[in-house]
């Protein structure tokens, strides 16, 4: 159901104590609450009637958070929701907050007789009157607040501003508990969700802000944008005064056209461009649109823009065809909005825009290819992440693990927030194996933990076609991908012991031009993974068989002391690892440049039990076994 927000709720909300006095009192309940979470849909009619019937004391202003499922309200905005959620620390929902540190609960707990007391009895030191306005085309707002101190204040005092969408209406459930209607959903924190230091702290003391900003994309409806001013001491969390500038009127025509589909845009590309087609809708109740402009622009570059014609009625669709797109090899997001409505202002931005993830991989890179991570830049150059979600859970960049501890960098997959059944993949640059022989080879590090007994999944699949089909190569899951036993509930991050190396084969696909590689996660909502020291070769000298015979590695049952005898005909780089029973690396020794000779391995450190020596050349690698027992 609608609402009609007058000026008198505004006008009461901003009454001012005389100078030299303490101030009306106008009430703040900040609420943490989700779209699938079926507490919030139980408890939220009672607390939405409780807050629409005291608009003159006091206002709400919700955070939709991203548990226990989805909410695309969060997704919109949520570095700032993430923000106000540690801020208070707050662990599950719904939870309400009222005047910051003055009461915290459930938002039962929101009575009549606690509105009324703190209305009328809970004074404030300050007086804050809240106004906002659009520019003619309604892409820009602004906001701006007159403070007033009317009785002096200490702390660390800051100005929060919140652009919010007072009203949003769904005629289907956007979540899973069945909501349709959400009030003061939070749209943008102005100018950021860590404020305005506070001036104004002394009896009579005035301070102004004023802050323009561009509409965010994700509005459902112009006429339904507010703001709410608060200044809040952020050594003890209480908010000393709130004010409340309503949406206003006279309200715009509901003229709106909606991109509803874009096709034709491919996931991988290798080679050309590519001609979407964007599909186009005039949702507007009378109004008939007969022209616009369709635009798109990829990673926040260049806008380019299309101008269309016809004659669109309500209800009625079109195609608009965007021919030759290119982008340079990697990962790209391009979106696509329409603009200048002949017939108006379009009412609801949302629906205006569309985004599409994909990629371009068109040069190929000889082996070897080598990435530790340690570059901020993530994907590495020319790698690619296919989020299929774009809800942040997918693969990035680790700054606290790295393999077996030797740094603290590499790619991680967030099983532990993915939602059951969603894949992301990480490819790796495309690699040319035409012209070469010999022996090839994948070997990366995995880091994973179960979080109970779910089978996230890693497989390891390779094209020579552009992705038109793949290949499987490599599939773990669960317990046998774990590289560490039993389960946590806590989000996994490793320690040094807790890797694994991994060894795929890749000989056969030698000679084969283009060849695309990927790390396909798919999430059992578990725990996290880890992935590092990718190492993709081509080896082209002695073959396996070759190297096997000309080491020597005795005795194969020791009490700790390992011999290895090598000669080679040439000069090589001679690593030789040692693996426990569960693939972990206990022992690393590297000898540059050598013909060979004897080199002894200390393992009189090391458990009983059985090893693997994994020993390595410039030109090919070998496996043997030993075991220990003192």
């Amino acid at each position: 159901m609608k609402k009609i927000y007058s000026l008198t709720a505004l006008a009461l909300s901003l009454l001012a104590g005389s100078a030299n006095a303490q101030s009306q009192r106008y009430v703040l309940v900040e609420e943490f609450t989700q779209a699938s979470c079926g507490p919030c849909a139980a408890q939220n009619p009672a607390f939405n009637t409780i807050m629409n019937a005291n608009e003159s004391k006091a206002i709400g202003l919700k955070y939709q958070v991203w548990w226990p499922g989805y909410d695309p309200m969060y997704n919109h905005n949520k570095s700032e929701v993430n923000t106000r959620v540690a801020y208070y620390g707050v662990t599950g929902v719904p939870n309400v907050r009222g005047d910051g540190n003055a009461l915290t609960g459930a938002p039962s707990a929101v009575s009549q007789a606690w509105i009324d007391n703190r209305y009328t009895n809970v004074a404030s030191p300050y007086t804050i009157t809240a106004t906002h306005s659009f520019d003619a085309n309604y892409t820009q707002m602004t906001v701006n607040a007159a403070i007033n101190c009317t009785q002096a204040v200490t702390g660390n005092l800051v100005a929060h501003i919140a652009v919010i969408e007072r009203e949003i209406n769904f005629t289907t459930p956007p979540g899973t508990n069945g909501e349709l209607d959400f009030y003061g959903v939070m749209k943008k924190m102005v100018p950021s969700d860590q404020g305005t230091p506070v001036t104004a702290v002394n009896t009579n003391d005035n301070q102004n802000l004023s802050f323009t900003i561009d509409i965010p994309w994700y509005v459902y409806d112009l006429n339904q944008l507010a703001a709410i001013v608060f200044i809040q001491d952020n050594s003890n969390k209480a908010v000393h005064q709130t004010a409340y500038s309503a949406p206003l009127t006279p309200v715009l025509p509901p003229v709106d056209m909606a991109i509803t589909t874009v096709t034709g845009v491919p996931s991988l590309i290798c080679s050309g461009s590519f001609s979407p087609t964007v599909n186009i809708k005039n949702n507007s109740a009378t109004a008939t649109i007969t022209s616009a402009n369709i635009n798109y622009r990829i990673d926040g570059g260049t806008v380019v823009t299309q101008p269309w014609s016809g004659s669109l009625a309500p209800g009625a669709t079109a195609q608009v065809i965007l021919s030759n797109i290119s982008a340079s090899n990697g990962s790209h997001t391009i979106t696509f909005f329409t603009s200048d409505l002949d017939a108006g202002i379009d009412i609801s931005p949302i629906n205006s825009y569309n985004f599409k993830n994909f990629s371009y991989s068109i040069s190929a890179a000889l082996p070897p290819v080598t990435e530790g991570f340690v570059s901020t830049v993530f994907p590495p150059t020319d790698w690619i992440v296919n989020d299929n979600n774009a809800d942040g859970f997918g693969w990035s960049r680790s700054a606290t693990a790295g393999g077996f501890g030797n740094s603290t960098n590499s790619a991680k997959m967030d099983f532990y927030n993915s939602t059951n059944g969603r894949i992301d993949e990480l490819l790796i640059k495309k690699v040319d194996f035409s012209g070469l022989t010999g022996t090839a080879s994948l070997t990366f590090n995995v880091a994973y933990k179960q979080y109970a007994a779910e089978n996230d999944r890693l497989e390891i699949m390779i094209s020579s076609n552009c992705g038109t089909t793949w290949t499987t190569l490599f599939n773990k899951a669960g317990s046998t991908l774990s590289t560490s036993p039993g389960g946590t509930t806590n989000p996994f991050t490793p320690t040094a012991a807790q890797w694994r190396a991994e060894v795929v084969d890749l000989s056969a696909y030698v000679g084969t031009a283009d060849l695309i590689i990927k790390f396909k996660a798919t999430s059992n909502f578990g725990n996290n993974m880890y992935i590092d020291d990718v190492n993709l070769t081509v080896t082209t000298g002695i073959t396996e068989a070759e190297l096997d015979q000309s080491i020597q590695l005795y005795p194969t049952l020791t009490s700790g002391m390992v011999n290895l005898e090598a000669n080679f005909t040439k000069e090589q780089n001679l690593k030789v690892a040692v693996y426990n029973a569960i693939g972990q690396e206990v022992s690393k020794n590297t000898y540059g440049n050598t013909l060979g000779g004897k080199f002894e391995i200390d393992l009189t450190n090391m458990a009983n039990g059985n090893y693997s020596v994994k020993i390595f050349t410039d030109e090919a690698a070998v496996v043997k076994s030993i075991s220990i027992a003192k």
